[in-house]
């Protein structure tokens, strides 16, 4: 969840004291002969190390970031010029009192919702959905999701006692999937952590799946459709994964599992597969060890001319390392309607723990990924470097680190990190990638980045 997430952040800038121009950010590109801009203007938050941003493909803010910037979804216009905040774009403020924010959707102009926490399932923890208009500022709901739950079986805990039923708590990621009309599912993922320190214990996890008609004055059913217990531990996000040629949709789990911040890995990541028709996990794609890092995975099309086939392979980093991974979604629906899906589909594996595409050090942190419109080009956002780096799809083999990056938005000497990033959706004039900044004790920025590349993409 992104708790560990803020807590990683600390751990790794507490070395230093931190400095940081809230009203420029640096955004070169390594080579100081090829210089894309100098000190661009940026846009100031209040918090420090914004947990999310977004910007939709949906009429009327494909031109607005949505930033979860601590207990506020602000909303920065992302035209050309000077960032700034919108005429007639409220964002959000959280209702929660006394919590922070980790994920955001925004559905459209009128429908969002977030995912705040304090505490976890090991103590009293406060976990809530919160549904809202990102125009208009109202809010629509807020629902508890620190709700009990009783698993089958006998699963342990990361100290290896036998678990029965819990506090859900440590809600990490949301995203929404339409059904038909108003209607549609909120998927929202429980990390379930049992202690942060002296060492970071976790419970069995779990994914929350309700109902939500949107015609409806609370549009999300109080009580959960249904509860899983996931594959693996550490549930941090879930991504929406339509099918190109079936329309079959899917919600990818990303499982970060067990790790110590010092950088000891204990336990696997893996993707658990949600069809959700049935609302059953189909299937489970291992990672290894590879402490998954908590964005929602970027799905990458390409076109397979030998196969004549569109090919969906989901990329991820890591939270402990430089590294990349990737896995092939192609198969996913027609294995499923086989009924030939195994509970562990190593055929979806392209890199993982063992094969990984290292994208920079062994001691750094990808804290989000991008995959640009046409599938060829992909974004990585390096937190120790305080850049954005480009990677090169288009060939055999992808080419990692490339120019025309990396666009440095960040001061590593003075631990100023880059963050997550958003692509702007449609045809436009202007910067095209727009990340975050991230330091403590903040406040930190919201940087542009115009790269001369195609990566329109929602």
């Amino acid at each position: 969840m992104r708790v560990q997430s803020l807590v990683v952040l600390a751990a790794l800038c507490a070395a230093g004291c931190i400095r940081h121009d809230h009203d420029r950010v640096i955004v070169t590109q390594s080579d100081p002969d090829t210089t894309v801009a100098v000190l661009k203007s940026a846009f100031a938050l209040q918090s420090s190390y914004p947990t999310d941003i977004v910007i939709a493909d949906s009429p009327g803010i494909r031109d607005v970031a949505f930033v979860f910037d601590g207990g506020t979804v602000q909303a920065v216009r992302c035209g050309a010029g000077a960032l700034s905040a919108p005429t007639g774009i409220s964002g959000y403020s959280i209702q929660t009192s006394s919590v922070f924010g980790d994920d955001l959707e925004i559905v459209d102009a009128a429908r969002g919702a977030a995912v705040v926490n304090n505490g976890n399932a090991g103590g009293t923890p406060t976990s809530v959905l919160e549904v809202f208009n990102p125009t208009s500022g109202a809010n629509l709901q807020s629902l508890n999701l620190a709700r009990s739950y009783t698993f089958g079986g006998s699963p342990q805990d990361t100290q290896g006692n036998t678990v029965t039923t819990i506090t859900q708590g440590d809600c990490s990621g949301v995203c929404f999937v339409p059904t038909s009309g108003t209607q549609g599912k909120l998927y929202v993922s429980m990390s379930n952590v049992q202690q942060a320190s002296p060492t970071f214990e976790l419970l069995p996890g779990t994914a929350q799946v309700f109902a939500v008609d949107w015609s409806n004055g609370t549009p999300v059913t109080t009580t959960p459709a249904t509860t899983l217990p996931t594959t693996h531990y550490n549930p941090t996000q879930v991504t929406r994964f339509t099918d190109p040629g079936s329309g079959r949709n899917y919600v990818l789990v990303t499982m970060s599992g067990k790790y110590q911040f010092g950088g000891t890995i204990n336990t696997v990541s893996s993707i658990d597969v949600i069809d959700t028709t049935t609302d059953a996990i189909v299937t489970n794609i291992p990672l290894g060890l590879a402490a998954a890092s908590f964005h929602a995975i970027a799905l990458r099309q390409a076109w397979n001319a030998s196969t004549s086939t569109l090919e969906t392979f989901g990329l991820l980093g890591s939270s402990l390392n430089g590294n990349l991974y990737q896995v092939n979604l192609t198969q996913i629906h027609a294995l499923n309607v086989a009924s030939s899906l195994p509970a562990s589909y190593t055929g979806g594996v392209v890199n993982d723990a063992s094969s990984p595409l290292a994208v920079s050090g062994a001691g750094d942190y990808i804290v989000d990924v991008k995959a640009a419109a046409g599938g060829r080009w992909v974004f990585a956002s390096s937190f120790n470097n305080g850049d954005i780096r480009v990677c090169d799809f288009g060939g055999a083999t992808p080419s990692l680190n490339v120019s025309p990056g990396p666009f440095v938005i960040g001061d590593p000497t003075n631990f100023v990190s880059a963050g997550w990033m958003a692509l702007r959706p449609g045809n436009f004039e202007g910067p095209e990638i727009f990340a975050t900044t991230g330091s403590w004790p903040g406040p930190d920025a919201v940087a542009s980045v115009q790269t001369s590349l195609k990566v329109s993409a929602p």
